[in-house]
């Protein structure tokens, strides 16, 4: 059943935890539903913030204080009511309520989180979803001829795909990805015991160049061209992604020219 998602499915699918059937069912509903995908959206940004290192905080000292009495209460012989013990949890209970969202708002707030950090952080977890999960590809194939036709079937545009001129490396396959407030292709390659993520969604921006840079122990390079952009991730190192993205970036260049 093709049911309208429900905010936790919602939650689910921007975290990539469902089904790719229902997955593919909710991408379809984001795509003709402005609603729910400014939701989906918010999601994402919420994902991405709570996700961030600088979301994280030493706890106060009241709250520690109040987090080591509930522990004492709760060692002490049993005796004490229900009631009781309730009403000991509930100053620690309000001040983790109040952390967080503290928490929270300085991180929503804060002018040095960019679209870009953003951005980087929605891909390096999408990358941590599919290498830690059995959802590496949708479609397993080495053959670009039989991968671009599936993932153009399943998205508003249809992504370029290259095979690698790098020694060891291989295409894998590819799957839907959901990046950018939108879904994206996700073209994935090994190159000896890494694998790599490609990234490709269409953009309004024009042509832009090249920027490399190191977040949480990956490579990611950006680019668009051609009114698609195109993001890449993997632990690889910088030397490596910087000759993949040269290859892709000119075979991306040849194809858009001609």
């Amino acid at each position: 059943m093709n049911a309208a998602p429900l905010w936790e499915e919602l939650s689910a699918f921007v975290d990539g935890e469902l089904e790719p059937a229902r997955a593919g069912q909710i991408a379809s509903h984001v795509q003709h539903d402005s609603t729910l995908r400014r939701q989906v959206q918010e999601i994402g940004r919420l994902s991405a913030a709570l996700k961030a290192p600088s979301c994280y905080f030493l706890a106060p000292k009241t709250l520690r204080s109040a987090v080591c009495r509930a522990a004492a209460e709760r060692s002490r012989p049993k005796g004490s009511t229900v009631l009781s013990r309730w009403f000991a949890w509930r100053p620690m209970a309000s001040a983790l309520a109040l952390a967080g969202l503290f928490a929270l708002s300085i991180r929503l707030a804060d002018p040095a989180v960019t679209a870009t950090d953003r951005l980087q952080e929605e891909i390096v977890a999408s990358h941590l979803r599919a290498t830690m999960s059995r959802r590496l590809v949708d479609l397993e194939s080495a053959d670009p001829r039989a991968l671009a036709p599936f993932l153009s079937s399943r998205l508003d545009f249809a992504p370029s795909i290259s095979e690698l001129d790098v020694a060891g490396s291989s295409l894998v396959g590819g799957r839907i990805d959901y990046v950018d407030g939108r879904t994206v292709a996700a073209v994935v390659y090994r190159v000896g015991d890494h694998v790599l993520d490609s990234f490709v969604w269409p953009t309004g921006k024009g042509d832009q160049r090249v920027t490399q840079t190191s977040k949480r122990g990956f490579q990611i390079a950006r680019w668009s061209r051609g009114g698609m952009a195109h993001c890449l991730i993997s632990d690889v190192s910088a030397e490596q992604l910087s000759a993949i993205v040269r290859q892709l970036e000119s075979s991306i260049a040849g194809r858009t020219s001609s």
